[in-house]
């Protein structure tokens, strides 16, 4: 519904004087770092420019599951609501959702499964060094928080990320201890976690005897790199990332700010 005013009133009341504006937007159509818009921060800042400009309603068509055509007006249920419209990201950095350091192991646990492997998954000394190796480099790029604290929020993102915490408690420790913002403070979680999980995971398979990956692109981001989205579903070299000729040297799927490129693991006999 636009209408925003009570809708029972009398009907000899001032009609004029209860009307609202209200914007028509699908929430699949928002920007965002994914392949389509979600209930992320860029619905918060949108729900406040829409006050801001003196609207009173947004309009968002039906939230449900859809078929392949992704059409709010055919969906798959009329009751269940549609899970690609969620942040995951949002949802872990409010401690709404458990650890994603385990995502890397989930991958590869379910591709060497398929497979018909079984591997038992452990922090190794050459993981936990490529992990701190990693977070030392990024956050010595931090530049919302004092020079003099780095080394303190260095031991914080390891601490996190061996106990294997979730984004919610680094974002709720980097936001207390330093005070900067909290979309600050879940932006360097989330990206101080995908830079470490992608060191580890790259040592990991490596240790297993695994060569190549398979670049995947996210389909998502404001401003995707034309590089990333043409190199996806390509291999590369594990032992030597992938060089774009970008000025960025060799980078690994997820390396760099921003990036949500991952990779797939190529398992020699298994990879048709």
């Amino acid at each position: 519904m636009i209408a925003t005013e009570d809708a029972t009133k009398e009907v000899g009341s001032d009609v004029l004087g209860e009307r609202s504006a209200g914007v028509l937007l699908h929430i699949t159509s928002l920007p965002g770092d994914e392949a389509q818009g979600t209930l992320s921060q860029e619905a918060l800042h949108f729900i406040d420019f829409l006050s801001d400009a003196g609207f009173g309603a947004w309009q968002i068509l039906p939230m449900v599951p859809t078929h392949g055509d992704l059409s709010p007006y055919n969906g798959i249920s009329s009751f269940a609501g549609n899970p690609n419209l969620l942040d995951f990201h949002e949802l872990v950095s409010r401690g709404w959702l458990s650890s994603l350091p385990s995502a890397c192991d989930n991958t590869l646990k379910s591709q060497l499964r398929d497979a018909g492997f079984t591997v038992r998954f452990r922090m190794t000394p050459a993981m936990r060094a490529a992990a701190e190796s990693t977070v030392n480099e990024n956050v010595s790029l931090i530049r919302s928080i004092g020079e003099q604290h780095l080394g303190q929020v260095e031991q914080l993102v390891m601490r996190s990320i061996s106990e294997g915490r979730d984004l919610g408690y680094l974002t709720e420790q980097l936001t207390k201890r330093y005070g900067i913002t909290r979309r600050r403070a879940a932006n360097i979680a989330r990206g101080q976690n995908n830079a470490a999980t992608t060191a580890m995971r790259r040592v990991r398979e490596l240790e297993l005897g695994l060569e190549e990956g398979e670049w995947l692109h996210s389909g998502g981001g404001k401003e995707p790199r034309p590089p990333h989205v043409a190199f996806s579903r390509k291999r590369f070299k594990l032992a030597d990332s992938h060089d774009f000729k970008d000025g960025n040297g060799k980078v690994m799927p997820g390396q760099l700010p921003g990036c949500r490129c991952t990779w797939g693991a190529v398992i020699p006999g298994f990879d048709d």
